[in-house]
């Protein structure tokens, strides 16, 4: 077992349990709402409704970026660099709102006025503390995969003091630091690659992705074609070079590009017209 492995298991735990709360509080509010919709009070109504159009929302967003939820909220880059503490945060504020609705029910100042009942109001704010609690589970698991890419970036680190000159190494570091969000430095390692081994196509690809990252499309295009020329048969390469002529505005290099990557893919396609 090697020393990923336990943080793996518990990160798996923490995202499991966090996303059963968050889907159990989501279906607690509905059922609620449904059985006495006539009986609760303005207020009520509209905040269930807007749980139900967030989700909603939430859901038709990441299917039209193709990717899942899961993914978002426990893999580390740019985009979700915070994300540990803005859902630990939320997280504490969901729980602590859910405890409080839930003691004061059937209070006269209860914090869920209305024709809600004492039972009812429990149940709403049982959906809260779920939310909490759900929520922390995912904070919890989006910041152990952090702490398990910084220690493989370490580990890494100090095998490469013995073994300068091994591009493995280098390469998996690169594609380590990339997944944290440290760009500048996942080029370096990724360009000490290419010195060592400058028949890697994979390792141009994955430098000129991250060119394109870091706004130079220019230099993203250049590892392209630098993996054209080594796999004159790599779809992935004429299409990646044909989108960032496209971006740049180059539209007959643009479909030149992507009827090679065509031809590549289907080569039966060309023979038949």
């Amino acid at each position: 077992m090697n020393q990923r492995e336990p943080i793996d298991v518990v990160r798996g735990l923490c995202w499991r349990a966090g996303m059963a709360s968050v889907l159990l509080g989501f279906l607690m509010v509905p059922a609620l709402i449904a059985l006495r919709l006539a009986g609760l009070d303005g207020g009520v109504k509209v905040l269930g409704l807007g749980v139900v159009l967030a989700g909603w929302f939430t859901w038709r967003s990441f299917r039209r970026q193709g990717i899942t939820l899961q993914e978002y909220l426990t893999t580390p880059g740019p985009s979700t660099s915070h994300a540990p503490v803005v859902l630990f945060v939320a997280g504490c504020v969901f729980a602590v709102g859910g405890i409080a609705i839930v003691a004061t029910a059937g209070d006269p100042g209860q914090l869920a006025p209305g024709r809600m009942s004492a039972v009812q109001q429990r149940w709403f704010g049982g959906a809260f503390v779920l939310w909490g609690f759900g929520l922390g589970g995912l904070a919890a698991s989006h910041g152990l995969g952090r702490l398990a890419l910084t220690r493989t970036i370490d580990r890494l680190t100090e095998e490469l003091q013995f073994h300068p000159d091994d591009a493995q190494l280098h390469f998996r570091r690169a594609m380590a630091l990339a997944q944290r969000g440290k760009l500048g430095p996942a080029v370096d390692d990724f360009s000490e690659v290419v010195r060592l081994d400058p028949q890697n196509v994979e390792v141009r690809l994955e430098r000129g992705d991250l060119h394109y990252r870091l706004g130079a499309p220019e230099r993203a295009a250049a590892d392209y074609a630098a993996a054209i020329e080594l796999d004159p048969q790599n779809a992935e390469a004429y299409a990646k070079r044909g989108c960032i002529h496209q971006q740049l505005g180059r539209d007959e290099e643009a479909d030149a590009d992507f009827a090679m990557a065509e031809k590549v893919t289907n080569p039966s396609t060309e023979e038949t017209q």
